[in-house]
């Protein structure tokens, strides 16, 4: 690549930075559905036209954004567990180590009512969700290399599989809370506790054993 084309690609990179976080502020304090390219484009103060040339609708955003969203959480997540808050140098338990991670999530999107809004709130198109998936998918594996850092797991076919399912079904309870509460509440983080433990139970066993025992 020569270093024009490395300038165009980098100028780029940084107006779809741009886009995103002022997308990201908007939508802090305004709804979902109601936000506009237009609007976006005022806001990032740059042409509309300019913006069509690198998102074609507000729904292509709305997906750059939860991409953007499930970096931002699986980074909060690694910093919680280099701080020692999420104690996986010496867990007491599996269980704890999952609690504790669920706990961090919700604090995330407690900070970030954009995101909240975003991935908890119901009012994401289906291509969005999608897209949401994709980012739940990422999340498994920063949570599976977290377990597996900290326990011997079992080999368990499809393992990858059952730790997505696992962070859906703490979506899908931190969402019910959500859209019942307007808000995450403690009893609807001790419930999506509660789910997903039931589940990864199923799979796993009660007691397992750390790595430097």
């Amino acid at each position: 690549m020569n270093k024009a084309a490395s300038t165009r690609r980098e100028k780029g990179n940084e107006r779809r930075k741009l886009i995103l976080s002022v997308t990201k502020d908007l939508l802090a304090h305004k709804d979902l559905e109601d936000l506009s390219l237009a609007e976006i484009a005022s806001s990032a103060k740059i042409p509309v036209s300019s913006l069509y040339h690198f998102y074609p609708n507000i729904l292509s955003v709305y997906s750059d954004l939860m991409l953007k969203f499930a970096d931002e959480l699986g980074e909060h997540l690694l910093q919680d567990m280099a701080s020692g808050e999420m104690t996986t140098a010496s867990p007491k338990s599996w269980q704890q180590l999952v609690n504790s991670g669920i706990e961090s999530c919700a604090q995330f999107y407690q900070l970030e009512p954009a995101y909240q809004q975003l991935v908890l709130s119901g009012k994401a198109p289906a291509q969005v969700k999608s897209t949401d998936r994709e980012g739940d998918a990422r999340l498994a594996q920063v949570f599976l290399s977290f377990m597996g850092q900290a326990f011997e797991l079992p080999k368990i076919p499809n393992i990858d599989a059952i730790f997505f399912n696992a962070i859906e079904v703490v979506d899908l309870f931190l969402s019910l809370d959500v859209m019942k509460n307007e808000q995450i509440t403690a009893s609807g983080v001790n419930e999506a506790k509660r789910a997903c433990l039931s589940y990864l139970r199923s799979y796993l066993p009660d007691v397992l054993y750390h790595h430097s025992a």
